[in-house]
């Protein structure tokens, strides 16, 4: 999740169901393809022999986001129940939540795999110049897979150029990351240049227009005191 949702238990509860009940209807299409294969009659309407066994889903729940995660982690947490006593009749769903944004640096380098720098990213993506400087202290960065990179790319929401990416075995995330900043700096620095043009363009326009009323009133005053003069 790149964003926070509100709803994930039922999210995610409707599709483990869906992936329980793909199982299940393989199952049945497996016996259908043998011969001999004897159902009961509860067995027939449930598509399900009484031996069977699931396989079983576990799905997790990894916030990319650069918010902590503070939304309901089970079904009971979404639900209103007016009678506490109502909690032991409705079957709760919890969802288990990899909240980057929560964790220490202690626990992102406990990682092994590349998940450790996707971690790093979503840790401190409101942090640029925190995250560059860990990027060149950590030689993995340099050479990154492609996936891991597009990863990368969408958890910092940039906008790296990742054309070139395909063509490549592995991509040099810090390298990318300093040009990047480095854009955004000169992108800056050309906009603020125009909105000071432009500003001292107006304030040039309005300093005239105020220079020309305060003249035109002097000129004003001095032929009516030069008529006054005369009369």
């Amino acid at each position: 999740q790149t964003d926070i949702h509100y709803a994930m238990p039922v999210r995610n509860m409707f599709y483990d169901v869906m992936s329980y009940e793909s199982q299940i209807k393989a199952a049945y299409r497996s016996y259908e393809k043998e011969k001999d294969v004897k159902f009961t009659h509860e067995e027939f309407l449930s598509k399900w022999k009484q031996t069977d066994k699931l396989v079983p889903v576990i799905t997790l729940v990894v916030n990319f986001s650069s918010d902590k995660w503070e939304a309901p982690k089970s079904l009971h947490e979404m639900i209103d129940f007016k009678d506490e006593a109502m909690k032991r009749f409705v079957p709760d769903y919890s969802i288990p939540v990899i909240d980057f944004a929560s964790m220490t640096d202690e626990e992102i380098n406990k990682f092994q795999t590349t998940i450790r720098e996707v971690a790093e990213c979503a840790r401190y993506v409101t942090s640029p110049e925190i995250l560059i400087d860990r990027m060149r202290k950590n030689d993995r960065y340099k050479g990154l897979d492609v996936t891991t990179a597009y990863v990368i790319e969408n958890v910092l929401k940039t906008n790296i150029n990742t054309e070139d990416y395909e063509a490549k075995e592995e991509v040099n995330m810090c390298r990318q990351m300093e040009e990047y900043l480095e854009g955004i700096k000169e992108s800056g620095v050309e906009q603020g240049l125009q909105r000071g043009i432009q500003q001292g363009v107006q304030q040039g326009i309005q300093q005239g227009v105020q220079q020309g009323i305060h003249q035109g009133v002097q000129q004003g005053m001095s032929k009516v005191v030069e008529q006054m003069r005369k009369s």
